[in-house]
């Protein structure tokens, strides 16, 4: 159990405790929106653990600090058990809109990083002054961030029937398309990404992830077929550069 944790089971009892010796001025309800506040602030600081935990003992000790009779988890009032159900079920919600909320905000920075550097590869690719094969490690390198891959690796030649990811966001095998969402890249086959500019065949990403399973969104395959549109690109000019 972390610090954190301890701390949001400790600090309800603490409240509580203050509380009762003033419960003859301060009402349970009164009381009740207090611990809520408690909880709130450590569902706010903490994980959702921590903001469960801190509902969950809340409810305890403001059942053995400020209902009757005093000093038990009993509770005689019809009145105080409404509050501590209450008490209970408002926490464990207000946890939960806390973890939701952080999440969306981690969701949102991690698509920030993609587009940052989606934009980073085509800058370098605009640039035309960039070494072809730094703007490819720089693609494979956002391809393993974006994806959650183990590697990815530029293979000369046309995709060889393995799973492709496609254009589309989608993955298929043999023409039909696999559920990445429920199942994930696969563990014990590669996939390939193809390497274009226009129609021009120019290789395909190999990506592997054999120890984890990796289950990108749809957004985030197309962002990395965006990524291999850039070295294609890149790739394209150097061809014609050399020709």
């Amino acid at each position: 159990m972390s610090r954190w944790t301890l701390l949001a089971a400790a600090v309800p009892v603490a409240v509580c405790a203050v509380l009762a010796g003033v419960r003859d001025w301060v009402g349970p309800g009164d009381a009740a929106l207090v611990v809520v506040l408690v909880v709130v602030g450590a569902a706010a600081l903490g994980s959702l653990l921590d903001g469960v935990v801190a509902a969950l003992v809340g409810t305890l000790a403001f059942d053995v600090f400020l209902t009757v009779p005093y000093g038990s988890v009993t509770i005689a009032s019809r009145d105080d058990v409404q509050t501590a159900v209450l008490l209970v079920t408002v926490g464990l919600i207000v946890s939960g809109l806390a973890e939701r909320g952080r999440r969306q905000a981690q969701d949102a920075a991690r698509e920030r990083g993609h587009l940052e550097g989606l934009l980073g590869a085509t800058a370098m690719a605009a640039e035309g002054t960039t070494p072809a094969d730094a703007v490819v490690d720089l693609v494979c390198r956002q391809v393993i961030e974006v994806l959650g891959v183990e590697t990815c690796v530029l293979r000369p030649g046309s995709p060889t029937g393995t799973p492709r990811l496609e254009r589309d966001g989608t993955l298929t095998r043999d023409g039909h398309r696999l559920d990445v969402a429920r199942s994930g890249l696969p563990v014990l086959d590669v996939v390939e990404l193809a390497v274009v500019h226009g129609r021009e065949q120019l290789g395909c990403l190999v990506l592997s992830s054999p120890t984890r399973v990796a289950r990108p969104t749809r957004q985030q395959l197309r962002v990395a077929v965006a990524l291999a549109d850039q070295a294609g690109a890149v790739l394209a000019d150097q061809a014609r550069q050399r020709g």
